[in-house]
Parts: C-alpha cells; structure tokens; sequence
C-alpha cells in the first residue's frame, strides 16, 4: 500500500483550540489566544498536521514540566511540544512516514504559564494581553520547527513573533478585544489535568520540550 500525506482538515474545523485551567482566577482573553495561535500557522505553516492546543495554566505546571523535559526546576513562560519531531522553519518532517497515521491532524500544544506572563508584562510595562499573544505566537513558531538557540534564528524567530503579534495586535484593537474577555472551560472534564498528562506521556524518552526559559523574552 503506497503511504500518502495525511489529508488537510477541512478549515471549516477550527485549528485551534484553548483550554484554560480551572485552577487560574484571572479571566483569560481566549480569544486573543486562538487568534494569536490562527495567525502564526496562517503565516509560517506550509503543509502537514496543523492542529494546536494552548493551555493556559499555573506556575508549577511549567515547573514540573520545565523539570521533567528541560532538567530545570524552575518556572518558565512557555513550553512547546510536538506531536512529531522533525519540523524545520515551518515546514514538516521529509516523506509521509514521519507522521504516526494517516490523518493525523494535530501539530502540537502550547503551554503557557498565566503568573509568568503577567510578571515579564510588569517587568516589561506591556498589557498582560500583549505577552500572552505574545507567548502564543512563539509557542506555535516552536512548534513549526523555529528556534533561537544560535543568533541568526533568534533575529529570524523573535522577527516572525513581532510581525505576527503586530498584525494580531492591531486586528484585536479593531475587534475591541478587551470586551470579549472570557474563561473558557472544555467541555471535557478536569480537561486541563488531563491535557497536563497528555503532554507529560506523548513524549519519547530523551526528548527534549523545546520553549524559552524563564525571564527569556522575544523582543
């Protein structure tokens, strides 16, 4: 039997998905979050598994995670986690083989820590809002394979997130976002533990979570 690449969800289906941690108090913009999410797959994705989930969540689910994947017991903003290795500057993995099944839509999650946002925007004087998309934006540009580890990709990298974070900025600011501040809650119960297991057992022994450290910042 021949492989083929998975076929392309329909765009009728959203691509993004945000689930915010009942233990958070703050209201969240979720839709600033998806928006910011759409817009970095519209703008670097170029084929493959476009699907994302971003959590929202607390300091010490970054803690544990950042402990578990990156060996550093410590808070950070946020972690990326692929479903399949391999992407590379938006693009994904050579040869249909690379994906664990056909029709395997999903890309990845994004996890972000709310407290940690909100702390790097008071250190910064930036809106709250403005590091979560922020955060988002990066988050999601791990995922398609960028990273700033050596300085060319951290000018490329923290380039695209200012570029894509303008243009999610400026159409929030049109749509008046700050009215439409909402916590969403899956439908799913206790969705957001479970989406923290979900992250903790995709992973393949050794396999490092790529996202920045704590206090890292892509300006």
């Amino acid at each position: 039997m021949r492989d083929r690449m998975p076929p392309r969800t329909p765009r009728s289906e959203p691509r993004v998905e945000v689930i915010v941690d009942e233990a958070l108090d703050a209201a969240v913009p979720v839709a600033l979050v998806a928006r910011a999410a759409e817009a970095a797959l519209a703008a670097e994705h170029s084929a493959g598994p476009d699907h994302v989930t971003v959590f929202i969540t607390v300091d010490e689910t970054l803690r544990v995670l950042n402990r578990r994947f990156n060996n550093l017991d410590k808070v950070t903003d946020v972690l990326s986690f692929n479903e399949t290795a391999g992407w590379k500057d938006g693009r994904p993995p050579d040869g249909p083989a690379s994906f664990p099944a056909e029709g395997h839509a999903r890309l990845g999650d994004v996890v972000i820590s709310l407290p940690q946002a909100e702390r790097q925007a008071g250190v910064a004087g930036n809106a709250a809002d403005r590091e979560l998309a922020m955060l988002t934006v990066h988050g999601v540009l791990h995922l398609l394979g960028y990273d700033h580890a050596r300085p060319v990709e951290q000018r490329v990298m923290f380039g695209k997130t200012e570029r894509v974070l303008s243009a999610v900025l400026s159409a929030a600011d049109q749509a008046e976002h700050s009215d439409q501040r909402t916590v969403k809650r899956s439908d799913r119960p206790d969705a957001g533990r479970e989406g923290t297991r979900r992250l903790a057992t995709r992973r393949k022994p050794g396999q490092r979570a790529p996202g920045l450290r704590a206090g890292e910042r892509a300006r």
